[in-house]
């Protein structure tokens, strides 16, 4: 295989696994914010409590893996996980709404849904907070490109240490 194709089968691979990438992350965090207080808390609290501890787990989990990609950013900003972390952060705060949507309700518990109404609000919201934090992240990767070619044309040296872009 030539290097040029090789090239073109790696560029249009990239775009899945880096859905793949963000769904698997997403997952098993999802999975972990519900089995963790669900198993920690059964028998001990009543079922709402356990409702509210995934949801606030859930929640905090989202928040945690946005504050982790902007601390990447910081040190390492063409790393890939922080594209990774901004998708995962953006659906597990999503699962977290839903889970509080649910622990919200007042009916019965055999009787508490997830309505469609609201499911497509928090999705719709959801979407287009994460729509705004990627495109401020391609503003970011731009600008630092930009200014990276601008110090390459000067004769600049590169700037080292910790903020400094590895290559």
């Amino acid at each position: 295989m030539s290097p040029v194709s090789n090239v073109e089968a790696q560029a249009t691979r990239t775009p899945y696994q880096f859905r793949l990438m963000s769904g698997v992350i997403a997952l098993a965090t999802i999975v972990l914010a519900f089995v963790v207080p669900a198993i920690a808390l059964c028998k001990v609290v009543s079922l709402a409590s356990i409702v509210w501890a995934i949801a606030i787990s859930t929640v905090v989990a989202g928040v945690g893996f946005y504050v982790a990609s902007r601390l990447i950013e910081t040190r390492s900003l063409r790393s890939e996980r922080v594209d990774h972390y901004l998708q995962v952060s953006i659906l597990v705060v999503a699962a977290g709404l839903l889970w509080t949507h649910m622990a919200i309700q007042a009916a019965p518990w055999r009787e508490r849904s997830i309505e469609p109404g609201v499911a497509l609000a928090i999705a719709v919201l959801c979407g287009v907070a994460g729509a705004m934090l990627l495109i401020r992240r391609a503003r970011r990767l731009e600008a630092a490109r930009r200014r990276q070619q601008a110090s390459d044309a000067c004769g600049a040296s590169p700037p080292r240490g910790l903020h400094a872009e590895q290559a």
